[in-house]
């Protein structure tokens, strides 16, 4: 009653019409007939140690972030969101990267800069009046605002500003972002390691203290 083990089977069966052939026949047929009436039940093989393993994962991931939330950690979806912000990050960063590079190679960055500081000298930013130094845009660590001063610098070299302007910006947020996360995740190993009972207590002292200097400034 095995018959095609944890698989489905189908069986032809070759008979003969002729009387020379009637014996064999008839029990090729019934041995057709009890194979027809057997009925398995396949099913998908899978490997027990790999579901359970899956099952042993995410049951850990759950009690670490039940962990966090009652010894007052950071929350396991606050972190998440961090990754997901910096991989969108680094993603933008490499997209803007790309464009400033077919920039440069376009309209040869570097001379391009040169003639534009003969011509201007300097260049209008923040908004604010302050000028500085066409030398010293390799360092992007202000703002270009557009003003009609500028009349010199054409088109390209104004995008490949603004794209080298929003590459340090990006460079910037993920630094921090990157920063944040290991405070975090700096914060949530010391969590670990102290009794809760202990955090309530020091945190308690710390909620009395601001409300006392907040009576205090009133």
């Amino acid at each position: 009653d095995s018959l095609g083990g944890n698989s489905r089977t189908t069986m032809i069966a070759c008979i003969s019409p002729a009387d020379i052939n009637a014996e064999e026949t008839l029990n090729t047929l019934k041995y057709a007939n009890r194979a027809r009436n057997i009925q398995n039940k396949p099913v998908v093989n899978r490997d027990p140690m790999s579901n359970e393993m899956l099952k042993l994962r995410q049951q850990l991931e759950y009690l670490q972030a039940q962990l966090c939330a009652q010894s007052g950690g950071v929350p396991f979806q606050e972190i998440q969101a961090l990754r997901d912000r910096i991989g969108w990050l680094e993603a933008a960063n490499e997209e803007l990267c790309r464009e400033l590079n077919e920039y440069r190679s376009g309209n040869g960055t570097v001379e391009h800069y040169e003639s534009a500081a003969n011509g201007n000298g300097t260049i209008l930013v923040n908004g604010e009046g302050f000028k500085t130094a066409l030398q010293s845009m390799d360092s992007c660590d202000y703002q270009m605002s557009e003003s009609s001063d500028s009349g010199d610098i054409d088109e390209d070299t104004a995008k490949e500003l603004e794209h080298t302007y929003l590459q340090t910006s990006m460079d910037k947020e993920l630094s921090e972002l990157n920063r944040q996360l290991e405070k975090k995740q700096s914060e949530m190993k010391l969590f670990e390691g102290y009794d809760t009972m202990a955090l309530k207590q020091h945190f308690g002292k710390k909620v009395l203290e601001l409300e006392e200097e907040k009576r205090t400034v009133q």
